[in-house]
């Protein structure tokens, strides 16, 4: 995001249960593409990745060890058959932008 000047943060550091650090942030900058727009997909996909596999073994290591989800009772949905909020879900091959009312609907498990 070498574009972008950030204008300002806000962030949140919590532990875990098991220890592990995470960072809740919300970062403002300048000149943004709207995300709905084939600029901001673009903007998104350079900037922003589900892939763990890095070129450093050792982080790979860490990363699956540490920040990979293993599945608990609270996962599920009253019995072991069926996950909460309609997961696992397959990643999607591209980008997708979901409306207003999609986001509500997949937040329910029901999408």
């Amino acid at each position: 995001m070498e574009d972008f000047n950030n204008n300002n943060n806000i962030d949140n550091t919590e532990l875990q249960n098991r220890g592990s650090l995470h960072i809740h942030m919300l970062i403002w900058v300048d000149k943004i593409p709207i995300f709905n727009k084939i600029e901001g997909v673009i903007l998104i996909e350079k900037c922003i990745s589900c892939n763990s596999s890095t070129k450093n073994m050792k982080l790979n290591e860490i990363i699956i060890n540490f920040q990979t989800h293993k599945f608990k009772a609270t996962c599920f949905i009253k019995s072991r058959e069926k996950f909460r909020f309609n997961y696992p879900m397959n990643e999607s091959e591209e980008t997708r932008i979901l409306k207003e009312d999609e986001i509500h609907i997949n937040n329910k498990g029901e999408g």
